[in-house]
């Protein structure tokens, strides 16, 4: 017997500010701050043409999403497409390899301790990631409006100290720096711009949020496409100010490139505003869609129900436990930002193959519901579109795993082995929970 989600308690509490706040932070903030000093030092002045490759194949996987996100909308989507149009196993498979992405939980807990112990001396960054990460943990468990209302604050103050540096930096750029656009060759450039796709990506995971939403058929296309959109001018112009800018090392920390065109004062506002509030900022956004899967996953038996249920202001408790420890793992094993970055990149490579594949199968499945969808492109344009953004994908997947350690893309193979004996496991025990309207 299968068993109804309309006792849920998630559905019509979040708005378009919301939502187009949460995927602005995920695309806005993270990356930018974390990995444009790693970019630089594998490519140079490139790193602006990295970013400006990582947005179009971004924009280019994200109209799947919003074209499906407008016609289908359901929270967990990442796990409720692939399993509804390809098979109960793929969604499985989907929801593990998005589960596997929130280890970039770890990164951003370290830039937070990184940034904080630059600021403050006397506190220990390892144990300032693991109390920022504890934070935001305690604020997703007081429900999803006090967690996303936050998240509109940190996305305003984020945005504004990333639009100062690059205020700032661009009247010192030297305009002959540009000529070196490829110091280290086309698959030092790829590498990058693969290394990047990650965090501007996160625009699509909103779509976990879909049926959480108001107005979902014009929101999740307009939080998608809009945020990712805005992101793409602001992420060349800061990487240009930090690979062209004369006087600066080979592969800057976006807090030393604020240092040096903004001085003291505007370099700790700074680290205040990117270091410090975007971590705690994207850690939050992190925590606020990521639990969705989980909670479809346990509802639909593939883990006990009985972890599905939310305390009393609606927070799934067991889902967003489960994503701090995830986070906490990688953090207290001091692995480094950048493979982190990588391993979540795989992870959302991956989800992201099975999720573009559902746009077309859901407008082959029902032709007159999808015609009714406020974002119906042809589907021809649609298919069209799909297979170029699952071949990006594949790419990106081969050189994310050439770019690892060794042991590290075992350990991710091993992990991605493991989702698929689980998903064989567990089959007959799943009772899918049917899809509120």
């Amino acid at each position: 017997m299968r068993a109804s989600a309309s006792g849920t308690d998630l559905h019509g509490r979040i708005g378009l500010p919301i939502a187009f706040s949460v995927a602005l932070k995920q695309v806005i903030g993270g990356g930018v701050i974390v990995l444009t000093g790693t970019a630089v030092g594998m490519t140079g002045a490139g790193a602006a043409l990295a970013y400006g490759i990582a947005c179009i194949v971004v924009l280019l996987v994200s109209l799947p999403y919003a074209v499906l996100g407008a016609a289908r909308p359901v929270s967990g989507a990442l796990y409720r497409w692939p399993a509804r149009f390809i098979h109960p196993r793929a969604g499985f498979l989907g929801f593990w390899m998005v589960l596997g992405t929130h280890v970039a939980l770890a990164a951003y807990a370290a830039t937070f301790g990184t940034s904080l112990h630059a600021l403050l001396p006397v506190v220990p960054a390892p144990a300032a990631g693991l109390f920022a990460l504890a934070l935001v943990l305690g604020l997703n468990l007081l429900g999803t409006e006090v967690s996303g209302g936050a998240n509109i604050v940190v996305v305003a103050l984020v945005a504004v100290a990333l639009a100062a540096l690059a205020l700032a930096g661009i009247p010192a750029i030297d305009p002959h720096r540009l000529a070196r656009l490829l110091p280290n060759g086309w698959f030092s450039l790829l590498a990058a711009a693969a290394l990047l796709t990650f965090p501007i990506s996160g625009a699509t995971l909103v779509s976990e949020l879909a049926g959480e939403m108001k107005r979902p058929a014009r929101d999740v296309p307009v939080a998608i496409l809009g945020a990712t959109a805005a992101a793409a001018a602001l992420y060349v112009a800061v990487a240009l100010v930090a690979a062209c800018v004369p006087g600066l090392p080979e592969a800057p920390s976006l807090g030393v490139v604020a240092q040096h065109v903004m001085g003291s004062t505007g370099a700790v506002a700074f680290a205040i505003g990117t270091g410090i509030v975007s971590m705690l900022g994207i850690m939050n956004t992190h925590l606020l869609w990521g639990s969705r899967s989980i909670l479809m996953v346990c509802r639909d038996n593939w883990l006990p129900r009985s972890l599905a249920t939310p305390n009393r202001r609606g927070a799934p408790i067991f889902p967003l436990c489960l994503l701090g420890l995830i986070g906490a793992v990688p953090l207290l094993a001091r692995i480094d930002v950048a493979d982190v970055i990588r391993i979540g990149g795989l992870g959302a490579s991956g989800s992201a193959i099975l999720s573009i594949a559902c746009a077309s199968l859901n407008a082959r499945a029902d032709p007159e519901a999808y015609a009714r969808s406020p974002l119906a492109i042809p589907r021809p344009l649609l298919l069209l579109v799909s297979i170029l953004a699952i071949a990006a994908q594949l790419a990106t997947v081969g050189l994310l795993l050439q770019s690892l350690p060794w042991r590290l893309a075992l350990l991710w193979i091993l992990w991605f082995g493991i989702g698929v004996l689980l998903s064989f496991i567990r089959t007959p025990d799943v009772a899918p929970v049917e899809e509120s309207p």
